[in-house]
């Protein structure tokens, strides 16, 4: 494999600099990482967001922020997030003024899905996470404080 891909590093594929299969160098560089016993991307919070309220798999999920203009790795905007939603054929509608439980009571009780988009100052800048409310519960919920919006996926 000429450059480390999720595809590539998880059929063993030698790499070309350093003719190892599984090669660790490699798999940092492409910004590959463990986690819950899968490779996945890191700072893939985007990718799982958009797996989870589409019911897509999360090397499809991967292909279309791709195609959104997201940089693999290296986090997802909400733009891309809602890009993405949309070339599925989905509308994302804000509705923060629901707040965060107001989104998990709807989502529970009717079907709804939801996406929150959170950042808080870290360090000298600011960061984010996405993660996504469906069914009355939060799925991977960043820790207060932080500022946020909220929006609904529908059309999907």
């Amino acid at each position: 494999m000429t450059e480390a891909t999720l595809e590539g590093w998880k059929a063993g594929e030698p790499c070309e600099r350093h003719f190892l299969a599984f090669c660790a160098d490699c798999m940092k560089f492409a910004k590959l990482t463990h986690f819950g016993g899968e490779i996945v991307y890191q700072k893939g919070c985007g990718i799982n967001t958009l797996r989870e309220v589409t019911g897509l798999d999360y090397e499809f999920a991967a292909e279309v922020l791709r195609e959104a203009g997201a940089s693999l790795g290296d986090g997802t905007t909400t733009l891309e997030l809602r890009t993405a939603i949309e070339s599925l054929g989905g509308i994302l509608t804000e509705v923060t003024g629901l707040g965060e439980r107001g989104a998990e009571i709807a989502s529970w009780q009717s079907g709804r899905r939801f996406i929150v988009t959170a950042w808080k100052r870290s360090g000298r800048g600011y960061s984010g996470h996405a993660w996504s409310i469906t069914e009355g519960q939060p799925h991977r919920a960043w820790p207060a404080p932080y500022r946020y919006r909220i929006y609904e996926v529908t059309g999907l």
